[in-house]
């Protein structure tokens, strides 16, 4: 749930970033109805390489996070790792586009841990998908569980999408969700500095027991730096899905996706955390925290290159927000 864009929309109608956006969308949109699915990666590698030549200083100041992340990891290899990251993330948007084509996007996506969600309903009990903040991950989940049958209802910052400008909430954001908003059942608007209606929504969604999902690693608010991988890495995790789970007797199901190498999508629903560990809430939440910590870390090191935070470089490894 990202930072209420209110007070940027004022101050900031349109962006350099906004205009680069537009940009790169008038290039990929063609593409995305264009080439074969099965050139995608190819071509969004090239690419990628192509406009890295002129954003050398971002993506060698990425690679030292990603070196200085990866015992054994040397400079170069960790260059082409930022590199297909970037490339994953041109990739992304194209599955977007091409959902505007007749046929849509021909993914391939399996779902792993739907016991989870019917073994809590069945106990009477609401569902709070935890999904990590993962390249593809928008867009492969929701429609991975659409097509599984789940009726999703997804907490979002209007600031999700492209940009937080005047333009973005206006225009922009729509091109993202308006493909996302086919796969869900409904999507709570929240708002960072207002969240009071957003958060009565959620109370009465899983009161009714139904099946949130919220990503995780976007908040502003009551952050805390998750370490993992040895404690090289230290993510932004926003505790408001884990202390709703607490308030409220749902179960909290973290979720992550992979990508093996034929292009398929797996979207994994891990088991629940245990909220209970301990009697007081905070020693509960931070045994949670450790316990999403060991789940997370074997994840990032097979498949780093579809993780989002990357972009947010050395602060990774300075942490941010308060320790586990």
């Amino acid at each position: 749930m990202a930072k209420d864009p209110s007070p940027v929309e004022r101050q900031f109608p349109i962006t350099r970033r906004d205009v680069k956006t537009v940009a790169l969308m008038l290039i990929l949109f063609p593409l995305s109805w264009l080439v074969p699915e099965r050139h995608w990666r190819g071509l969004c590698g090239l690419l990628t390489r192509l406009i890295g030549r002129r954003a050398r200083r971002e993506v060698a100041a990425l690679a030292d996070t990603v070196a200085d992340t990866f015992d054994g990891l040397s400079h170069d290899d960790a260059v082409g790792l930022v590199q297909r990251w970037r490339a994953n993330g041109a990739e992304g948007r194209l599955q977007y586009f091409r959902e505007y084509r007749p046929g849509g996007w021909r993914s391939r996506i399996e779902v792993r841990g739907l016991d989870h969600v019917e073994a809590a309903r069945t106990q009477g009990q609401g569902v709070i998908l935890w999904v990590v903040y993962q390249v593809f991950a928008s867009l492969v989940v929701k429609k991975g569980l659409s097509q599984a049958g789940l009726a999703v209802h997804h907490v979002s910052s209007p600031a999700h999408g492209l940009s937080n400008t005047w333009l973005g909430l206006r225009y922009l954001n729509r091109i993202i969700t308006r493909i996302e908003d086919r796969y869900l059942a409904e999507r709570i608007p929240y708002h960072q500095g207002r969240p009071a209606k957003a958060v009565s929504a959620m109370q009465r969604r899983l009161r009714d027991r139904l099946v949130l999902s919220i990503t995780a690693g976007t908040g502003r608010r009551s952050t805390v730096a998750l370490p993992v991988v040895g404690g090289r890495l230290n993510l932004p995790i926003s505790l408001g899905p884990l202390k709703l789970a607490q308030r409220t007797g749902a179960v909290l199901l973290p979720c992550y996706i992979d990508r093996a190498d034929d292009g398929t999508f797996t979207v994994h629903i891990t088991p629940p955390l245990d909220l209970e560990a301990a009697d007081d809430p905070v020693e509960a939440a931070a045994a949670a925290l450790r316990e999403l910590s060991d789940r997370l870390t074997p994840v990032i090191e097979a498949q780093p290159t579809i993780w989002n935070f990357w972009r947010r470089g050395r602060d990774l490894l300075d942490g941010g927000g308060s320790g586990v």
